[in-house]
């Protein structure tokens, strides 16, 4: 091994043992928007698309899917994260976000137009416990959203 071999492999051994200042540098992109009880957010690598369709309504089905939506001929499930939660039904939404889960891709109603935003990875505060389907909180009110957890847990 050659002095400059030697002394490389050592800057990368120094760069590989500070993950505590690449970590901070790191953003995540995630998508915000307002649901029924609050503000939510979503990874923006798991929102397969925004659709402005109709929910249409199914009777028979549990209390926490709002309906379906037809995407380009395909249906997709809806959930009602009001319900999903236990609390009363929530108004129409003005969109829905579809998100790729193991479930396949499954929507959520947004009322209002999602917005992207950066987040530092740091910023992302540990969530409350007990809380299912909830990753995180930014800003201290918007709920970081692990889907397929949450939906895991009402099936």
């Amino acid at each position: 091994m050659t002095l400059d071999d030697r002394v490389r492999l050592e800057r990368r051994a120094l760069h590989l043992a500070a993950p505590e200042r690449a970590a901070e540098a790191v953003l995540e992109f995630v998508v915000l928007f307002d649901g029924a009880l609050g503000r939510y957010a979503l990874p923006l690598t798991a929102v397969r698309a925004v659709v402005r369709e109709a929910v249409t309504p199914v009777p028979g089905v549990n209390a926490w899917i709002a309906g379906l939506v037809n995407v380009r001929g395909a249906l997709r499930g809806v959930v009602d994260l009001a319900r999903a939660y236990g609390k009363s039904g929530a108004a129409r939404a003005d969109c829905v976000l579809l998100v790729h889960t193991r479930f396949g891709e499954v929507g959520v109603g947004s009322h209002g137009v999602p917005q992207q935003r950066r987040v530092p990875v740091g910023a992302v505060q540990a969530a409350p416990p007990g809380a299912r389907g909830i990753t995180g909180v930014i800003e201290g009110d918007i709920a970081v959203l692990e889907l397929e957890e949450l939906l895991e847990a009402l099936l």
